[in-house]
């Protein structure tokens, strides 16, 4: 008896994460609607630019961004000092892995480097930083892949590519 009561209850567990699925996807299916309604409304005919923004859309779906911007505001939230701490320790491990810190900073102020510190998400063929352009921060990447590009005869011509994860961290 007992165990028909666990096998009820875990069916019962299994067809609830089953239909929050379900929702989320029905969600971001009416999202990714509204979004090409949108457009279509206000008469975007582009279709190169219209697949470009649906791509980006997709894939910010997919990383859902939600659930570290949601860690983020806890972080905001809770006690000064606590969140200084958890920054420290979290970002310092990235930052003193960097050869380029460590020979030219105290780690005293690899330490207070890390207070500064914001992550960023960028999606597929976002510009960071522009050839030329006057940049006020410095980038980590934590996950993902990224491409960079100069200006060469007026044709643009690829670089570099660097390893870059799904977040970046700017220091401004």
């Amino acid at each position: 008896m007992i165990s028909c009561g666990t096998f009820a209850y875990s069916i019962n567990i299994i067809g609830q994460i089953v239909q929050q699925i379900g929702k989320k996807e029905n969600e971001q299916r009416k999202q990714m609607n509204m979004l090409m309604s949108l457009m279509k409304n206000r008469g975007l005919t582009n279709l190169q630019l219209m697949m470009k923004i649906r791509r980006n859309f997709q894939y910010l779906l997919e990383q859902d961004s939600e659930d570290n911007q949601e860690g983020v505001k806890f972080l905001q939230q809770i006690d000064p000092n606590l969140k200084n701490e958890v920054m420290r320790d979290i970002y310092g491990k990235i930052l003193s892995k960097k050869k380029i810190l460590q020979l030219n900073f105290s780690k005293n102020l690899i330490e207070s480097l890390c207070l500064k510190l914001k992550e960023q998400t960028f999606g597929p063929e976002d510009i960071i930083i522009r050839e030329n352009e006057l940049v006020k921060s410095i980038y980590f990447v934590l996950s993902g892949e990224a491409q960079g590009y100069i200006n060469v005869s007026s044709k643009f011509q690829k670089s570099e590519t660097t390893s870059l994860t799904d977040n970046t961290i700017s220091v401004n």
